[in-house]
């Protein structure tokens, strides 16, 4: 039932080319990450305290698939999302 009122809609899912949200256990915490964003010369764009993730930027000359791989691996991880851009019109 949409009372009268039009439902947005939204578009096809896009995909940041270069931007990853990491989702690690909060028993184990953010250091081993933090450790292999450093070494990977990945950048943080943001650190979400509440939903224990941080947003990051790969640096160029890394795929993002690369990239995936890489932080899968890394002790805490426990999903690796790269970050979708919705469009509501």
């Amino acid at each position: 039932m949409n009372f009268g009122l039009d439902q947005p809609k939204i578009s096809e899912t896009e995909y940041s080319p270069s931007t990853l949200i990491i989702f690690v256990d909060s028993n184990i915490g953010k250091d081993d990450l933090k450790k292999a964003i450093e070494e990977y010369q990945a950048e943080v764009i943001y650190d979400y305290n509440s939903f224990n993730s941080m947003a990051i930027k790969i640096p160029s000359g890394k795929t993002i698939e690369e990239a995936i791989q890489y932080f899968q691996n890394v002790k805490g991880v426990i999903m690796v999302n790269r970050d979708q851009k919705s469009q509501l019109f």
